[in-house]
């Protein structure tokens, strides 16, 4: 038995090792503490539930019709907590193997109270393609409308660039299918975390592994722009790190990728990497697969991953993808929906 008390700025005292929580809306944890909270540790993050308003009510009619399927899956936060941007896709069934396809944007929102999504309010949305209307598609594995975009994002620290996923499916088979076409997105921004005014919008060279794969699962730049983590969804743990020639321009990514950083992912249900995220120090590395969230550590040097060791897996009992961290390590949001705190 222990005895906790909450005090001011969110902290746990108590004595005791750890404590055990279990309802309907949180998963069964422990949460370690000496005194204090211990910051990214995931062991010691808890599920807090589904954070509305959804997206289908944040997005105007006159953005997207009310009509379509609003479909989200890539996310970013602003440094701060009080910025967020989401990939949205429009799309409805027309008939049998029929897609209307309203078009994909890219959506401010600001927040009232940091790392509140129950805050968000719509600022402004940015086309990345237009609607193509009607679009046929004969096989599941043929390209399928909206899905170019529909990747991993993220925002610089300084909110003056923005970064994205892009896949171009090339064929009608599953092999085919399998063999994309990825590269990543950029646009600069004119004001710090605002798109009222962003330039031309700019490519990496397409890179192509060794093997086959669905898209970009998750890529994540470093604080200074130098160094780019990629992980794909594949049939295999891989993962790649890449320097840029110029600092945060996309551009200046070399054609060829590193040498694969391959691990053997213990999660039974997927291999696939869903989202990667690493703290600014470049000392974690987070890997999501399904239900499970990796945790891994540069054996000697600073961002430097490619003799990283796998520290800690969590089941997460629940499907993650797309993971963002707060600065102080003590919020964590999958999927740009469901919210996970220390306390």
């Amino acid at each position: 038995m222990c005895v906790l008390q909450r005090k001011r700025n969110n902290t746990l005292y108590g004595q005791g090792a750890y404590v055990l929580i279990m309802n309907a809306f949180t998963l069964l944890k422990h949460i370690s503490f000496n005194g204090n909270i211990i910051p990214w540790n995931i062991d010691a993050f808890e599920y807090r539930g589904a954070v509305y308003p959804s997206m289908s009510s944040l997005i105007p009619d006159s953005v997207i019709d009310s009509s379509y399927s609003r479909l989200t899956e890539g996310y970013a936060f602003s440094l701060n907590g009080l910025h967020a941007y989401f990939v949205c896709s429009a799309t409805v069934p027309s008939g049998e193997n029929t897609i209307q396809y309203g078009g994909t944007y890219l959506i401010e929102y600001s927040m009232s109270s940091a790392w509140d999504r129950a805050s968000l309010t719509y600022v402004r949305a940015m086309q990345l393609e237009a609607g193509t209307g009607s679009t046929h598609y004969t096989t599941l594995y043929s390209e399928h409308p909206g899905h170019k975009y529909r990747g991993p994002i993220q925002i610089s620290p300084d909110g003056l660039h923005i970064y994205g996923a892009y896949t171009t499916y090339t064929g009608t088979t599953f092999l085919t299918f399998m063999s994309n076409a990825l590269r990543l997105y950029q646009y600069d921004l004119s004001t710090p975390y605002s798109l009222a005014n962003v330039s031309a919008r700019k490519y990496s060279p397409v890179y192509t592994p060794t093997v086959n794969y669905q898209k970009t699962g998750g890529f994540f730049l470093n604080d200074t722009g130098t160094t780019v983590c990629i992980g794909f969804e594949s049939n295999s743990a891989a993962f790649h790190q890449v320097q840029l020639t110029s600092p945060w321009d996309i551009s200046t990514m070399p054609t060829t990728l590193s040498t694969e950083i391959e691990q053997n992912s213990i999660a039974p249900y997927s291999s696939h990497i869903d989202g990667i995220f690493i703290r600014s120090n470049g000392l974690q590395l987070f890997i999501s697969r399904h239900m499970y969230i990796e945790v891994y550590e540069p054996a000697t040097t600073a961002w430097d991953f490619s003799d990283m060791v796998r520290v800690n897996t969590r089941d997460m009992k629940m499907y993650t993808s797309k993971l963002f961290f707060n600065e102080a390590g003590t919020v964590l949001f999958s999927n740009g929906l469901y919210r996970f705190s220390i306390f």
